[in-house]
């Protein structure tokens, strides 16, 4: 869990070790020349960006239950944090043409308007106009863009940004949504890949992930903490909507 606050210099520098775009198989050498165990540095990473890993029984959005859960409402809460993940993402697809970011409602709504920012913050004089962000709602099982948000979409250069990756259907329901408008989707940015999802997957050009550890996740009929009768978490995830129904 994240347990203390650290200097707006020590979250930069810890940020910029993402840009390799570590993976749980990958192992890093410090100074001293030892290798240091990718599990702690997977946490590592997770804590600096304000998020962390929950034990228990939870629901995803994907109805699938899974006893892991990546707790990252702490990043929306602070706006460093927030900024630092979007900075990070945007600095990713410089190389790419971006028009708009568009996220899925809630959280991605934050997330969107951060990359977008820092994207344009990094071509600021090469760079006109300016970087949209929008969010896609969920009616119906289906994303949908309203207020508006659908004239800014037709025949611009999309990149889709969403927090944590794991079955891919919320970022698939935004996929489709984004084409049957006319855009083009340029790539996807996550925090969190958890479900193993690839660019080949998601039938876009380029995925990229902050983060990536893999975590299982099982249909309710084989679901370990279900067996083992614990309560499902109404706090985090989809449990209470589950519940409620």
């Amino acid at each position: 869990m994240y347990t203390r606050a650290l200097a707006k210099g020590e979250d930069e520098g810890k940020l910029h070790r993402l840009r390799g775009g570590l993976a749980p198989s990958q192992k890093n050498k410090d100074k001293g020349g030892k290798m240091r165990k990718e599990g702690e540095e997977v946490l590592g990473i997770l804590q600096t960006i304000g998020a962390s890993i929950i034990e228990g029984h939870f629901v995803l959005a994907s109805g699938e239950h899974t006893d892991r859960y990546i707790n990252k409402d702490d990043i929306y809460r602070d706006p460093w944090k927030a900024s630092l993940v979007g900075k990070e993402i945007a600095s990713r697809f410089r190389q790419e043409e971006i028009d708009v970011v568009v996220g899925p409602a809630i959280a991605g709504v934050i997330l969107a308007q951060w990359v977008a920012y820092h994207y344009d913050v990094s071509k600021w004089l090469e760079h006109q106009p300016r970087t949209l962000a929008a969010y896609a709602e969920e009616k119906n099982k289906k994303r949908v863009f309203c207020r508006g948000y659908k004239k800014v979409i037709p025949g611009k250069n999309v990149l889709i940004v969403d927090d944590v990756l794991a079955s891919g259907g919320t970022v698939r329901g935004l996929i489709k949504a984004v084409k049957k408008l006319g855009g083009k989707i340029v790539g996807v940015a996550v925090i969190v890949n958890r479900g193993k999802i690839t660019a080949k997957s998601l039938g876009v050009p380029k995925l990229v992930a902050l983060v990536n550890i893999p975590m299982k996740s099982f249909p309710k009929k084989k679901c370990p903490p279900c067996k083992e009768g614990i309560p499902i978490n109404t706090e985090f995830g989809r449990g209470k909507d589950l519940l409620a129904k």
